[in-house]
């Protein structure tokens, strides 16, 4: 399992529900070890938060 795109994927989830289950999931692999931490791995720039679908955004 590749840790920097699975986090990725669950910033990614829509509602609350599918990022806990996503989490859970990635949790038990990480914790039997069984991750790689791709060095060149290159994160992706979100444009708003996960969670816009579900609350206003306040800017600061």
């Amino acid at each position: 399992m590749n840790f920097y795109k699975e986090v990725e994927l669950i910033l990614e989830a829509k509602n609350p529900a599918e990022k806990i289950e996503a989490f859970k999931k990635f949790y038990s692999v990480y914790k039997s070890g069984a991750v790689d931490f791709e060095k060149k791995f290159a994160a992706k720039k979100f444009a708003e938060p996960s969670y816009a679908s579900i609350c206003q955004v306040v800017n600061p």
